[in-house]
């Protein structure tokens, strides 16, 4: 059976049998490529190096908004600013099925009209090209792509 949704066409019993096999411990993760639409498709191990302070300094070069976060580990983060809480809220949800859809998830704060994500590969103690991608995917949610 197959779901068709604003972003492509899913197969639903294989999109179901991986979940099952994730929910059972018999694999690392759900994988969505072999399933999902070209654009959600999971990314291989290549994308999980870490990435040097140059190559991140170049990709924070074209990514608006974004910038290095303080602390321990590195990381990116951006602050978003929205007309109130349900807009915030809105956004975060939006961010989060792009999330999903990679397997990659943010920290997140919320501050009334304000969201901060703060995203890193904490599996690989720092940031890869999934960082960047995530980054790239939520200014496209928040229409501030460059």
């Amino acid at each position: 059976m197959t779901l068709s949704t604003p972003h492509g066409a899913w197969d639903v019993e294989a999109v179901l049998g991986m979940h099952a096999m994730y929910s059972a411990g018999t694999t690392r993760s759900v994988g969505y490529s072999a399933v999902a639409p070209r654009r959600y498709r999971m990314w291989d191990e290549a994308m999980s190096q870490l990435l040097t302070d140059s190559e991140v300094s170049h990709r924070l070069a074209g990514l608006p908004n974004w910038g290095r976060a303080k602390g321990d580990e590195p990381a990116i983060v951006a602050t978003y600013e929205l007309t109130d809480f349900v807009a915030a809220l809105d956004f975060v949800h939006q961010v989060g099925h792009e999330a999903e859809l990679m397997n990659h998830h943010p920290d997140i704060d919320i501050r009334w009209n304000k969201v901060t994500l703060v995203l890193s590969t904490h599996s690989e103690g720092g940031l890869t090209s999934h960082d960047f991608e995530l980054a790239h995917r939520i200014n496209d949610v928040a229409g501030q792509e460059g």
